[in-house]
């Protein structure tokens, strides 16, 4: 497989960009993704077998959400190495992107079957799976095989917890969220999940205390955010102002 950048599933996963800060630093990004994607055509252009170069214009196509372009450049990846398990992760993405959830699901196997051991293709495949009402415990079963490879991981956790608790396995649910928080303690995710167990099992002296602290985290986590989101917009006004002046 490539020797590609690290990454994680969840960073990859469709939504995630969009969420990240927005104002002057997603204008700014996309300017280089823009950037590069003429650079690696140039590459591609000299070179057609530059597995690497192909990669990279296809992940920087994803990251602009230009899906079907995307599709073209790994699919030359997956032609000139039908063992680039990346790549595989990336056709996948991007068929999600196009709403073909098929053969999304289809590369997510290709990647699981060509290396048991990428936990990222469990998780990708998981993800999936969990949103299908009639498929969630094959979605469990991935997210169990991801835990056992990273057993701190917060996001899968919780969404193997929240699966648990839907299917009434109350103690499962516990124990799974007492082990992951002792080795990710802080987590307001997981506490959400105690606070909804708590409720599920008719503790509620104790889900009405979890509740209390989520909602003080959240006021506090909003206000950052705010922060956050004042401090870009005056940025983006300078920048507009100054624009207009010259």
């Amino acid at each position: 497989s490539s020797a590609a950048r690290p990454w994680r599933a969840a960073d990859f996963h469709l939504g995630a960009l969009a969420a990240r800060a927005g104002g002057m630093a997603n204008i700014e990004r996309a300017v280089q993704l823009e950037e590069q994607v003429a650079c690696f055509q140039t590459a591609v252009a000299k070179k057609p077998d530059f597995v690497e170069a192909w990669f990279e214009l296809g992940r920087t196509r994803f990251e602009l959400r230009r899906y079907r372009e995307a599709l073209e450049a790994f699919s030359k990846v997956f032609a000139l190495d039908d063992r680039h398990t990346r790549a595989m992760l990336y056709l996948g993405g991007a068929a999600e992107g196009l709403k073909d959830l098929k053969d999304a699901e289809r590369w997510y196997r290709k990647a699981v079957e060509t290396d048991f051991q990428l936990t990222d293709a469990h998780e990708l495949l998981g993800y999936l799976l969990d949103a299908d009402p009639e498929r969630r415990e094959a979605a469990a079963e991935e997210y169990r095989i991801v835990l056992r490879a990273r057993p701190a991981d917060v996001d899968v956790a919780g969404r193997l917890a929240q699966i648990l608790l839907d299917q009434g396995k109350f103690d499962e649910a516990c124990a799974l969220l007492e082990r992951v928080e002792s080795l990710s303690p802080g987590s307001t995710s997981l506490k959400a999940r105690r606070t909804e167990l708590a409720f599920r099992q008719g503790q509620w002296e104790k889900a009405l205390a979890s509740a209390e602290v989520l909602g003080e985290q959240a006021e506090a986590n909003l206000a950052q955010a705010e922060g956050r989101y004042q401090a870009g917009a005056g940025s983006l006004l300078e920048l507009v102002d100054a624009q207009t002046q010259q």
